[in-house]
């Protein structure tokens, strides 16, 4: 968990510690050439300079950037290039890297832009980045989650068509989002809509459809990989949403239910998926004496009771998360209920935060069962399918 106060230093922490070796998992960033649309203050570029050939960042505001060429210089990064270009101009600049961007990066930006800019944008990193190359989206809200906080804080606001946002928003409990929105208001419905929209909308893998079309055939990676659990802690309304997009859309990857959309996309279509884990759907219906918490958990009052998880597909990978009752280490014993074999790793939850550890298995299983050696609580299962 990262406990870093200054934005910026979060953001290059978070970057280097988490999303990119997440990326690297899907594509390789070593020699590649990166363009990144809209790289602000620049954490990023300075995470990425450090593993890239050539990174090209692109702003539409040149306050940010004055901050971002400081930090890059600092660093003697060499290989990163950030232009201000202004809003009229930027498209048709990033469209002469035409053919020679591996991977086409928006990180923490498609909120800002409203729905006809982002399916153009998105056109564009699709035209702009190599066949082979990859289009990676980090850190964007997910509007089908029934909270929004990135912007509002209010349940259910992120559902709202704008018209309708725009009557509602004095209701939200960020003061400064009111506030900004306030602002706008008084001065019409144009600069409403404005503030609204670069307040920061989230997006959902509607978008991407409109512009991959069969996302089955082009997710290279998805949100829920353990290496990004510990920057993204997960909330019980994820799982939920997990648990009916299964129901009503199998297809899909299981990028698009975690609240913040971070999917690696590939420009071109993939023979087939690889393998994503996925969040199991949190029950208790095999497990006598496990207690169901209404929080998609499960808590394991004793170490003598089981979690049994009778999984949808036959698997070689699971992730758990575990929460003990009171802070400190416990041991996760995970067990193959067919063969009577079982493993054991330990979690330090010292923080008082879920941990979470992954078990690789010699035989693919489709049911296991789960203990701790001390009371607490199953916070999460996933499984590759």
């Amino acid at each position: 968990m990262n406990l870093i106060t200054d934005p910026w230093e979060a953001r290059l922490l978070t970057a280097d510690d988490y999303m990119l070796p997440w990326i690297e998992s899907a594509v390789p960033l070593a020699g590649k050439t990166v363009l990144e649309y809209g790289c602000g203050y620049g954490p990023v570029a300075c995470a990425l300079g450090t593993r890239v050939g050539q990174h090209y960042g692109y702003d539409i505001d040149p306050g940010p950037l004055a901050k971002a060429r400081d930090e890059v210089a600092r660093r003697g990064l060499d290989n990163v290039e950030l232009r201000h270009v202004p809003v009229e101009s930027i498209l048709a600049a990033v469209e002469e890297h035409a053919g020679e961007i591996d991977v086409f990066l928006f990180y923490a930006v498609l909120e800002h832009l409203n729905v006809e800019e982002r399916l153009e944008v998105l056109s564009l990193a699709r035209r702009v980045v190599r066949p082979d190359g990859a289009i990676v989206i980090c850190e964007t809200p997910n509007r089908l989650i029934l909270w929004d906080w990135h912007s509002s804080q209010a349940p259910f606001f992120a559902q709202l068509p704008d018209e309708l946002a725009l009557r509602y928003y004095d209701r939200a409990p960020r003061q400064d989002f009111v506030d900004t929105i306030r602002a706008g208001v008084e001065q019409g419905p144009e600069a409403a809509q404005e503030a609204l929209t670069r307040f920061g909308r989230g997006m959902s893998f509607h978008e991407l459809e409109l512009v991959f079309g069969d996302l089955s055939r082009h997710v290279l990676a998805s949100g829920w990989e353990p290496s990004l659990l510990p920057s993204r802690a997960i909330h019980p309304e994820e799982v939920a949403l997990a648990r009916t997009m299964d129901q009503a859309r199998p297809d899909l990857a299981p990028a698009f239910s975690r609240y913040w959309i971070d999917v690696v996309l590939s420009a071109s279509p993939i023979a087939a998926p690889p393998p994503m884990l996925r969040p199991w759907p949190m029950h208790t219906l095999a497990s006598p004496g496990a207690e169901w918490t209404g929080a998609e958990t499960v808590r394991l009052p004793t170490t003598e009771v089981r979690l049994v998880a009778p999984l949808p597909a036959r698997t070689r990978r699971i992730a758990i998360g575990a929460l003990p009752d009171n802070p400190g280490p416990a041991q996760i014993r995970l067990a193959d209920r067919t063969r009577g074999t079982a493993q054991e790793q330990p979690v330090d939850c010292g923080d008082g935060w879920p941990h979470y550890a992954t078990f690789r298995l010699p035989h693919a299983v489709d049911t296991v069962e789960i203990a701790l050696d001390r009371p607490g609580q199953v916070t999460f299962v996933g499984y590759d399918s």
